[in-house]
């Protein structure tokens, strides 16, 4: 866990009426780096095309974008490409599946891991917000924790 993700859980365990009401400072390039470090870079293009390849030769200049974005409370995630693929063992035909651009699944793998770190020391009230709220509601340029 990485030291500011530590500090979080830190005040939250300590005072449990806190409520994050941002993701913004959480998402910061260094977050987005170390979440890049975890991921599979074998998976699918998504609609723009670009590879895991191609996105790490621009890692810093893109983390640094998709940071700027949620800041400013402008990302909004692209559409997802659909393809179909076969439905599993003994099952006739073809069931959809969407494969999200390599930026937008870097994102959603950093917020998924930062829930997962967090999950144990935020009390229900602000799991319930955090599940019930959108990325850009948590990511826009609010209060980080009040």
């Amino acid at each position: 866990m990485s030291t500011q993700l530590g500090q979080i859980a830190k005040k939250a365990k300590l005072d449990r009426t806190v409520r994050l009401t941002s993701l913004a400072h959480v998402l910061t390039p260094s977050f987005l780096k170390e979440t890049w470090r975890m991921m599979n870079r074998h998976a699918a293009s998504g609609i723009d095309g670009q590879t895991t390849g191609q996105f790490a030769s621009e890692i810093e200049q893109r983390v640094e974008e998709i940071c700027q974005q949620l800041k400013a409370g402008a990302y909004r995630a692209p559409p997802v490409r659909r393809v179909e693929i076969p439905k599993g063992p003994g099952k006739s035909g073809t069931r959809p599946l969407g494969i999200p651009t390599v930026a937008d699944r870097l994102l959603q793998r950093a917020v998924a891991f930062w829930r997962l770190c967090l999950k144990r020391t935020f009390s229900i009230a602000v799991s319930a917000f955090v599940q019930g709220a959108t990325l850009i509601t948590l990511c826009g340029p609010c209060a980080c924790i009040s």
